[in-house]
């Protein structure tokens, strides 16, 4: 029972590493032996010389990842741009074997493995090499996180159908950050998506400002990923849907 799912967004700052940490926290408790890896981390911290994903250190201060951090983030830019901007700011080239030989290594040795794309699905990783390419060629579905406010439909509703113009299975969608103050539309918005997209919403996750990524402050996003997600549904669309990868 091995499986592999793409994270991506309806843009960037959406919440995709929140709620990466959030999954691999909780299929971790319910028994699943679970990894989260960031492929292509732009905005890297530099220290000593050295690039730090600061996502994936998220990731092992909630998930107890052992694997090296050239496994959690296989490839590292210091530019807060597209992996493809980033590489052209920096003179460096990517190398899309370190991300194949990543997933290659840790997942005969996982029930799961999540990627949490960069941004959304056409975010470039080379000049003609999508997010989406990677996901497809990698075999994913795609997990869409989107945002709760203004536009949240148009943006998620164009991730999902383009999603499927290029055959990548979709999971389905997770609505991240909807504040305590939203309108009537706001709330309204849920249930629209679901509507119109024909796939499953397994949640509204709140905000919470008890989470931080950056400063490593898991807060109470265990608790509030829980209460918040339909995580039957998702466990069954992730076990029970795709095929067996290993």
């Amino acid at each position: 029972m091995k499986r592999l799912i793409f994270v991506t967004g309806t843009d960037t700052g959406v919440g995709k590493t929140v709620i990466t940490a959030g999954l691999l926290a909780v299929f971790r408790k319910k028994g699943y032996m679970t990894l989260a890896i960031k492929p292509f981390q732009t905005g890297a911290t530099r220290r000593e010389g050295i690039l730090f994903s600061p996502d994936a250190m998220f990731y092992r201060e909630i998930g107890l990842q052992d694997e090296p951090l050239e496994v959690l983030n296989p490839v590292a830019l210091e530019p807060p741009a597209a992996p493809f901007v980033a590489s052209i700011l920096t003179y460096t080239p990517i190398e899309l074997s370190k991300v194949y030989q990543a997933v290659a290594e840790v997942l005969p040795r996982y029930d799961l493995v999540i990627l949490e794309g960069a941004g959304g699905l056409c975010v470039p990783i080379l000049k003609d090499f999508f997010m989406a390419d990677l996901a497809r060629e990698l075999g994913c579905p795609v997990l869409v996180v989107a945002r709760g406010s203004l536009g949240t439909i148009n943006h998620t509703l164009l991730t999902v159908r383009y999603a499927q113009t290029q055959g990548i299975p979709v999971l389905g969608v997770i609505i991240n950050g909807l504040s305590p103050g939203t309108d009537q539309v706001g709330n309204l918005n849920p249930w629209v998506i679901k509507e119109l997209s024909g796939v499953p919403l397994f949640g509204v996750v709140p905000f919470s400002p008890s989470i931080d990524v950056d400063k490593r402050k898991i807060g109470n996003l265990v608790e509030l990923m829980e209460d918040s997600l339909n995580f039957n549904g998702l466990e069954e669309a992730i076990f029970g849907k795709f095929g067996d990868l290993g």
